[in-house]
């Protein structure tokens, strides 16, 4: 018997050893759903909250919180992976402590109330845009009442200058998503440019970005038009200056990249013709590179 226990005793406490080290990383980790196809994980030793999966995340309210709200305090770092969508109302709204937000290149749309208002992300801007990997979360200090987004801008999170006092706003080329009720209520919004004509509008049904006096401007044939046209918007027509091929209110190396390529294919645009006389010509480049700053 005691041979018998001489052999076990070690396997014994193998098994042992093991199980306490699942429960160990059991407890260490917190899963389980957040959208059709979306799934969260949250490790409470790193405070790494990881969503992952394909889609849209569920939006999140005051009586239906986040499923990891009761340790919102503890999450350090959020990271979206590729596939993930969008990342819904208020998700991250109790995570005081997030000093770390990664996010996908799948990303379309973010939620309002999406940057706790006391996180670390803020202290690194004191005024002004507050962006994460392209994408405007919020606004510090007083909006100007001319506001001109920065270039580079890829994103507006949804309501984020709702009831304000902005009278008219500039939006950049690099701009390809604005959030609903991203200007909701600003009655003293007389215009917005937006200056990418393929730009997405991701409001859903009555979350309108503008309010309908509001005058769009924007390029002929472009998604600013559509929007417009839709809604009932004054809508004003944006005249590409000469030069700028690619209508984003500059003349750049990439219009004189444009133009060259233009000549090759022997195609002729108004806006190439930077001498007027009615055709598009190596002069033409010439003066295009010249002009670029």
């Amino acid at each position: 018997m005691k041979k018998t226990l001489k052999y076990f005793l070690p396997i014994l406490c193998m098994i042992a050893a093991l199980a306490a080290l699942t429960l160990a990383a059991a407890a260490a980790t917190e899963t389980g759903s957040c959208g059709t196809d979306l799934t969260y994980t949250f490790d409470t030793e790193t405070g790494v909250l990881t969503i992952s999966g394909t889609g849209a995340m569920t939006d999140f309210y005051r009586d239906t919180p986040a499923p990891w709200s009761s340790y919102a305090a503890d999450v350090r770092t959020a990271v979206l992976e590729e596939g993930v969508t969008t990342l819904g109302n208020s998700a991250l709204l109790n995570c005081s402590s997030l000093e770390s937000l990664s996010l996908p290149t799948t990303l379309t749309r973010i939620g309002a109330g999406s940057l706790p208002s006391e996180s670390p992300l803020r202290n690194s801007v004191t005024k002004g845009e507050i962006c994460v990997d392209g994408w405007l979360m919020d606004y510090n200090g007083t909006v100007p009442k001319d506001l001109c987004l920065s270039e580079g801008i890829c994103g507006m999170a949804d309501a984020i200058f709702i009831w304000n006092s902005v009278e008219t706003a500039v939006l950049p080329r690099s701009l390809r998503y604005i959030g609903g009720y991203a200007f909701a209520y600003s009655n003293k919004l007389t215009d917005v440019t937006i200056l990418n004509p393929d730009c997405m509008f991701t409001h859903a049904a009555g979350a309108l970005p503008f309010p309908q006096s509001t005058t769009v401007h924007g390029y002929k044939g472009s998604t600013a038009e559509a929007y417009a046209s839709t809604y009932g918007n004054p809508f004003a027509a944006l005249e590409p200056a000469v030069g700028d091929a690619d209508g984003d209110g500059n003349c750049t190396i990439r219009d004189a990249l444009l133009t060259t390529q233009a000549l090759l294919d022997g195609k002729f645009d108004a806006v190439m013709d930077m001498d007027g006389d009615g055709k598009l010509s190596l002069a033409d480049v010439i003066l295009l590179l010249r002009a670029v700053r």
